[in-house]
């Protein structure tokens, strides 16, 4: 049996593999083995237990001689599909991910768990390590500047950048599909901002009336917005400059809450014209207004799906005073409707993942009804995921473009700051961390167009790219990026006694930072499983990435091993020195 290490910072090496509160372990009395007693139950939920830094390998079927299929790391939560099974003294469960992928893993040996039901209140989230900045930016906003105002960092949290310069309170900042332009208001005018905060301007000048619930047309070029400078708010379309405005929207009723389809022929919106609050779809011109939903309550916020087939929104579905709005899907014609979510309080803040299969929400704490945690649903209505438990408040999240991470808003240590978290429910990253509030994060569609951009993998690193750190007497190794930019270890393998083992072993799926890609600074471990977990050399800083391996894989127990590059021989490192430098081609 194999499990897996990686994106561990050097707090986060405390072992806390049990959620307060919970139990030590209880043995089976025999009835699975040294199987500890099961806790779970099939049909919830479960995660990966955090603080030991080792995560799960998910099998083809309930036997440690089974292929692995992936890795789950510490802290990501998963769908009990069914079990136990009990197979090889241990109790294995079939799960299902995030992502869909199904699959056997062991609930856990002797006295520990590998696995705990979830969610469990007040329990402590997995620590990941940062992203590389080209994985995107965030615009948010914050009253760093003694007044709320609406700024852009990269995706690991440097390079912050001012947009805004207004003297009133900003609202949530929308980013324009091509990446290249913020657009914002202040309540009552809108601004276009360019990504280097030089070159803010505003579009419109209304004599009376307010703009607002902004969205761009998927080409970049025109600007949805509801305002209501004609004395009722109705929707209204201009192009990105603030020229050429167009009143979409004709009618005594509330027209709100515009967003464009994928392709940019129609706008879905918000209207009580027929006398309760629905969901209606027109044309891009404003022509041939359809009504959707048909609900004596309240729908609202409708949001597109990526692929177009999809519109979410949020829905009372009732009348009366006490009202909460849950969650729904439809198709893009109004069909086949369906419920998402059933909970006590009121969901917020929907937002589709890039792939259009999970959407992502705010709902209340079930702890605290006065907080609100983090959520995500598939759009069938299964796998709901709860992935905050603090008990206090959460706010407006984000996907970024690639899907791989989550972005949002907590006040989990007392002030709002932007987080990042996987939608698996791992790696959990405080973005910003600062005195001031940072709120309404929203990343950026494209991110080969932001500030504070990484430098891109050179083909001809400088010297002294790879140090490589070894003890043949424990054994354990470490691999560290010292070139000062990222650089592609996909060609690398290493041959020693008698094996031959590529980078590849450090499975990509499970890395934050790619092997083609690698983090400056990053540092790879690796050692076999029968000595436990190592500790982390000086040289890798606070964070690594590593894999709790067989023996099979330890090649630097003999007196040299060879590092190849592309198959042929680079160096040849002596495994008494316990240093390595290497100077990639």
């Amino acid at each position: 049996m194999q499990r897996i290490l990686f994106g561990l910072s050097i707090v986060a090496l405390v072992v806390l593999a049990l959620a307060p509160g919970v139990n030590p372990p209880v043995l089976a009395q025999g009835a699975c083995g040294n199987a500890p007693l099961s806790r779970l139950t099939a049909g919830e939920m479960a995660r990966v237990t955090v603080g030991s830094g080792v995560g799960n390998n998910l099998r083809a079927s309930a036997s440690p001689d089974a292929t692995v299929l992936g890795v789950m790391p510490e802290g990501e939560i998963m769908t009990v599909v069914s079990g136990p099974q009990c197979a090889s003294d241990f109790n294995w469960w079939q799960v299902r991910r995030w992502n869909g992928q199904t699959g056997w893993t062991v609930e856990g040996t002797g006295g520990d768990y590998f696995l705990e039901p979830w969610p469990a209140q007040g329990a402590e989230l997995g620590r990941g390590i940062l992203p590389e900045p080209e994985e995107g930016s965030l615009a948010y906003l914050t009253d760093r500047d003694n007044n709320v105002e609406v700024y852009a960092m990269a995706a690991n949290g440097q390079g912050a950048t001012r947009l805004s310069y207004t003297t009133t309170l900003e609202t949530a900042p929308v980013w324009s599909p091509d990446g290249q332009h913020v657009a914002f208001t202040d309540g009552r005018e809108i601004y276009l901002a360019g990504i280097d905060g030089q070159n803010t301007v505003q579009v419109t000048t209304s004599v009376t009336g307010t703009n607002s619930m902004l969205a761009w047309s998927p080409d970049s070029t025109r600007i949805a917005f509801v305002s209501d400078r004609d004395g009722n708010p109705e929707i209204y379309v201009m192009n990105a400059d603030g020229s050429n405005v167009v009143r979409l929207t004709d009618n005594t009723a509330l027209d709100l809450s515009p967003a464009w389809s994928p392709d940019g022929r129609q706008i879905v919106f918000v209207s009580d014209r027929d006398g309760d609050s629905e969901i209606y779809v027109m044309n891009a011109d404003g022509s041939n207004p359809v009504r959707l939903t048909t609900s004596p309550g309240i729908d609202q916020d409708p949001i597109w799906s990526p692929d177009g087939a999809l519109i979410a929104f949020l829905s009372s579905r009732s009348s009366g005073e006490d009202v909460t709005l849950d969650l729904f899907v439809m198709n893009a014609d109004g069909s086949d409707l369906r419920q998402l979510t059933d909970m006590p309080g009121s969901e917020s803040a929907p937002t589709f993942s890039p792939d259009s299969t999970r959407i992502a929400f705010v709902g209340e704490s079930l702890a605290a009804p006065s907080a609100t945690e983090l959520f995500s649903v598939r759009v069938d209505g299964t796998d709901l995921f709860q992935y905050t438990v603090d008990g206090q408040s959460v706010q407006r999240p984000t996907w970024s473009p690639d899907g791989e991470r989550l972005a949002f808003a907590s006040n989990r240590t007392g002030n709002y700051d932007i987080y990042l978290l996987r939608p698996s429910g791992a790696g959990l990253i405080n973005l910003t961390d600062s005195l001031a509030r940072e709120i309404a994060p929203v990343w950026s569609p494209r991110s080969e167009l932001l500030p504070a951009a990484g430098q891109i993998p050179s083909e001809h690193p400088g010297a002294e790219d790879l140090l490589l750190i070894y003890d043949a007497g424990t054994p354990v190794f470490a691999l560290i990026n010292v070139s000062g930019e990222p650089v592609n270890l996909v060609p690398l393998s290493f041959t020693g006694a008698d094996r031959t083992v590529p980078t590849s072993i450090w499975n990509t799926s499970s890395l934050s930072s790619p092997l083609n890609n690698f983090v400056s600074g990053g540092c790879l471990m690796l050692w076999s499983f029968e000595v436990g977990v190592q500790p982390i050399p000086p040289e890798c800083g606070t964070s690594r990435q590593a894999w709790v391996s067989d023996t099979d894989l330890v090649f630097w127990t003999g007196p040299t091993f060879d590092v190849l590059y592309q198959g042929s021989p680079l160096t040849t490192c002596d495994s008494a020195a316990g240093r390595c430098v290497i100077d990639l081609p």
